[in-house]
């Protein structure tokens, strides 16, 4: 499996509205998209952790560079007060 985890300060008030955006995008169909999590961690008010995961690398950037992707990366990162930091990679089931 192949994907991202991101770093960002949100808001407190924005958290909900980011949780609502993209539970609203849930339902779109993206070739070997396996699934997103959203994190905001204890003793870090400002700040949310996310997650995608596709079933491979190639998937992956596939859907990086669709401009469909691209509508929805706006629609959720309206909510960031930061440029998110991105690690991409392989996850290894362990």
């Amino acid at each position: 499996m192949y994907g991202t985890m991101g770093k960002v300060r949100v808001k407190k008030e924005n958290q909900q509205k980011l949780v609502e955006t993209m539970r609203g995008q849930q339902n779109a169909n993206i070739e070997g998209f396996r699934g997103a999590w959203l994190m905001f961690p204890e003793n870090h008010e400002d700040t949310a952790i996310l997650m995608a995961i596709f079933e491979n690398r190639d998937l992956y950037w596939k859907n990086a560079n669709d401009p469909e992707q691209d509508k929805r990366y706006q629609e959720f990162s309206q909510y960031f007060d930061s440029e998110p930091e991105w690690s991409d990679g392989e996850w290894v089931e362990s």
